[in-house]
């Protein structure tokens, strides 16, 4: 079963919202300045908690604040792993180098795709698990993230090294 979504956020704004024909099917709600977030699906909420710096790992936990998955990141390589509470891996990759198109699968049976521009995107999934589907979109923002403060930082480092 092929599920299409439409998910959009504001420029500024790190709030996802999913619609599949019309209706909101899930929300990803950030906190501001950490790389925690909230999930609303239809069938469940989740909670996205990060911890760690060099090597930061998510755990996502359900209403019950039990742990239902885990997410890995490869920081050099901009790839994820998430690990579910049966033991099911699924491995999370950018597929372009514009950072425009990524997907979760766990090589089998399971795939979901994801394409964006700025502020708007689609989803291609062939299961109905509300964890991968937002999951994929809480990953693609922790590297957006990583990639804005970077930025910053470098031109932090300009603007102090001209100054020197």
């Amino acid at each position: 079963m092929e599920k299409r979504f439409i998910w959009n956020k504001g420029y500024f704004d790190s709030n996802y919202q999913l619609f599949s024909e019309g209706k909101i099917e899930a929300s990803l709600q950030f906190d501001s300045w950490r790389n925690n977030a909230r999930g609303i699906a239809l069938k469940q909420s989740i909670f996205f908690r990060t911890e760690g710096f060099l090597n930061p790992v998510t755990k996502i936990s359900n209403e019950s604040n039990e742990v239902i998955a885990i997410i890995t990141y490869d920081q050099w390589h901009a790839k994820a792993t998430l690990t579910l509470k049966d033991n099911e891996v699924f491995a999370w990759s950018f597929g372009d180098g514009w950072l425009s198109r990524w997907s979760i699968t766990n090589f089998k049976d399971k795939q979901t795709f994801y394409q964006s521009s700025t502020t708007s995107g689609s989803v291609l999934a062939n299961n109905d698990d509300e964890v991968i589907l937002i999951a994929g979109l809480f990953i693609k923002e922790f590297y957006t993230r990583i990639l804005f403060y970077l930025m910053i930082f470098i031109i932090f480092m300009t603007v102090i090294g001209k100054g020197a």
